[in-house]
Order: C-alpha cells, then sequence, then structure tokens
C-alpha cells in the first residue's frame, strides 16, 4: 500500500511532534486541524469496534495521521494547505471507515504527506504513483487526489506492456480500495467534490476502465480477478 509504515514504537514520538500542531486552521470552512484530528481517532476507534478495521490497521492509520501532521507543521503554508485540504478530507468520511475506503483514504493521506514534504507545489497537473503503482492526480488547492481511472489507465499500460510484476502489484492494491456495493458490484471512489457533488462519487468511466482492465489483468496473471472485473 502507499502508506509509508511505522513502527509502533514510534507512535509516542509522533504524537509530541504533532501536539503543536493541533490548533492550525484547516480548510476554508472553518474547520481545525485539531476537530479533524479528533474525527479521524473517533472514526477510527468506532470502525475497530464495529469490526470494519482492526485494531492493528487502526493504529497504522492513526500514525499516517500524525506523520501528516508532523509535515504540516514544516512545511511552507502554500504546501500546508494542499495537505490540510486532504486531511480534512479523510476527517469528513470518518463515519464510513471500512477496510477498502480506510486504505484509499489513509492511502492517499500518507501519499500527500510525503510528497509535500520535499517538493513544491505543482506548476501544471502532475500524476504520481506510489509504490504499488496506484495514480493520485493534482488539482489545484486539493492536493494529490487517488485517481481510480489514471490507476486503472495504468494498468491497462502495464498489461498491454506485460510488465507482470506490475500488473500484479497494481491490481492487487486497486482491489483491496474496491468498495462492495449492492447487487454484488465493486465501486471505486473519488473523495473531492467535482460538479457540485459531495465525495464518495464514482465515475462510470472510471468503472469501465476498471472491469477492463481488471479482465485483462485475469487473462495475464491471475485468473480470480475476473470475478472483481
Amino acid at each position: 500500500m502507499g502508506s509509508r509504515f511505522r513502527q509502533l514504537l514510534g507512535f509516542s514520538a509522533c504524537a509530541l511532534a504533532a501536539a503543536t500542531v493541533l490548533a492550525v486552521s484547516a480548510p476554508a470552512d472553518g474547520t481545525t486541524v485539531k476537530a479533524d484530528f479528533k474525527a479521524i481517532t473517533k472514526g477510527l476507534d468506532a470502525a475497530v469496534a464495529r469490526g470494519d478495521l482492526d485494531s492493528d490497521t487502526a493504529t497504522q492509520y492513526r500514525v499516517d495521521t500524525l506523520d501528516a501532521l508532523a509535515v504540516i507543521e514544516r512545511i511552507p503554508p502554500g504546501r500546508a494547505r494542499e495537505l490540510q485540504f486532504v486531511l480534512h478530507e479523510v476527517a469528513v468520511q470518518a463515519k464510513r471507515y471500512d477496510a477498502p475506503r480506510a486504505l484509499a483514504l489513509f492511502s492517499m493521506l500518507a501519499e500527500n504527506a510525503f510528497y509535500f514534504a520535499d517538493h513544491p507545489l505543482p506548476t501544471s497537473r502532475i500524476d504520481v504513483a506510489d509504490q504499488d503503482g496506484v495514480v493520485y492526480r493534482s488539482f489545484p488547492g486539493q492536493g494529490l487526489q487517488f485517481h481510480p481511472l489514471a490507476s486503472f489507465g495504468a494498468l491497462n499500460s502495464a498489461v498491454a506492456a506485460k510488465k507482470l510484476e506490475k500488473v500484479t502489484t497494481l491490481s492487487a492494491a486497486l482491489v483491496a480500495r474496491g468498495e462492495p456495493a449492492p447487487l454484488g458490484t465493486v465501486r471505486y471512489e473519488y473523495w473531492f467534490p467535482f460538479g457540485g457533488g459531495k465525495p464518495p462519487w464514482v465515475a462510470g468511466m472510471a468503472q469501465a476502465v476498471a472491469a477492463q482492465s481488471l479482465a485483462r489483468a485475469a487473462g495475464l496473471v491471475d485468473p480470480t480477478l475476473m470475478e472483481q472485473a
């Protein structure tokens, strides 16, 4: 997954590093980073209580959140605002956390923290791939957003080039982010506002390319991917 894992031993150190961050202002709706952090923590606790996340995974996501807070504290304001937007997105979805959604959200947060810690603001649209090949696309003011269409386009390209290791890794990462939906279907969700709609939303083109690329990957590396397609 895209998250940069941390040993639980480092959790308290991360907490101390983040402590002074919690009063920083967040996105334009007036929400504070402190409120977002509390919402995320409460959401993770609730997901564990429901059985939607295991406790080790939830702890890992708390560490990812604290890492992001520490990055916000030390980077320039412009980059900090991009990362704060993504932090707020993750907080807004706190009541929806389950395994696929939490993976998609916290991996996106970790990738943004990793990127903005050392990179300037993009001056044009860019795509950034994490270590599994999952694609995040930049949108001004909204950070790097998990982009299902671009991700499945990358899977199609890997299949066409017969890059077996990449096909195996990327298809597994994307399948893990598929949210179960009614009638046995699977949704690949976007997390940023678009066209007046609120996240999570689903794009028909992304769903079609997902089905196409997973079916092609099934024929190349793993027949069980056909079920997901």
